[in-house]
């Protein structure tokens, strides 16, 4: 019997040992590991640092090229562009030899000039022209730009769908832009559907106007003639009408209400419809302040 605790007793013993055997090598193993994490940690930006990374720069004109100045005026990024846009989720649309392409606020090229037109980036993408448009007429009030290809493009630059013919397409918003597909630039001679950024129909052309997604719901238009006329209500991600087809005015959802306009009476509508009258100017004037 005693031998048997005996027994018992050298293995408790020698389990005791492996442990603390085990608990000192993953200690040497871990140290390195922390150090590292540490190294890390303290490379990361402070607040400080992050916000100066986010002045605003504006686009600004000199002899007839275009760079960026900050708030007093003082150009950070040299005049070189034959235009310059905004800059948007830290990138901006610029154009070099009549191409266009982004830069970001050190003036790195992201995305090379290969377009014929850039919009900014908004949600993750942006809108590019690929293939110049044939402007018979030339570009002024009568002329019309035809044949005209546009794609869309994440910050990488990477099509995120094949070139395609479009009258007139939207910024992404809440992760849908309102597209009318077309030929004719600024045309009206299809509906308006919404894309997703997979480059897909997740609501597909059946509307003569339609408004970007704001708080899930977008307003559309059934009757529209060429931009004028028609009727608004609001369709949600699923192509759903919300509240119905009725109102001569419809803007856009925010704080949960949004301003319209039905029989010549302005109202602020909730997600619902519920209205409640209110002046025009000061309807307007909501909208512009929220």
């Amino acid at each position: 019997m005693l031998l048997k605790h005996g027994v018992v007793l050298r293995e408790h013993l020698s389990r005791g040992q492996r442990d603390r055997r085990n608990i000192r090598l993953f200690s040497q193993t871990l140290a390195p590991v922390l150090v590292f994490v540490s190294m890390c940690l303290a490379q990361v930006p402070s607040a400080p640092q992050l916000q100066a990374d986010s002045v605003a720069l504006e686009p600004a004109k000199q002899d007839d090229k275009w760079g960026y100045v900050d708030q007093a005026g003082k150009f950070i990024i040299p005049p070189q562009f034959e235009f310059a846009g905004r800059f948007s989720e830290g990138l901006a649309a610029v154009e070099r030899d009549k191409r266009f392409g982004y830069i970001d606020r050190d003036a790195h090229l992201v995305i090379p000039p290969r377009y014929f037109g850039a919009r900014p980036f908004k949600d993750g993408f942006a809108w590019v022209m690929t293939r110049k448009p044939w402007t018979p007429l030339g570009k002024g009030e009568f002329g019309s730009a035809l044949f005209g290809q546009v794609t869309c493009i994440d910050h990488s630059g990477r099509e995120v769908l094949p070139p395609f013919s479009a009258e007139h397409v939207s910024d992404f918003s809440e992760g849908l832009a309102a597209v009318r597909p077309g030929k004719i630039s600024g045309g009206c001679s299809q509906k308006v559907g919404y894309l997703n950024t997979r480059g897909e129909w997740s609501i597909k052309p059946q509307f003569d106007e339609g408004r970007d997604f704001s708080e899930g719901l977008a307003a559309v238009n059934q009757g529209a003639r060429c931009h004028g006329g028609g009727k608004w209500g609001y369709i949600d991600k699923d192509g759903t009408l919300i509240i119905p087809i009725q109102y001569d005015y419809a803007g856009r959802f925010k704080q949960g209400r949004a301003c319209v306009e039905e029989a010549k009476e302005w109202k602020l509508i909730d997600t619902k419809g519920n209205a409640t009258p209110i002046e025009k100017d000061k309807c307007l004037r909501w909208t512009q302040n929220h």
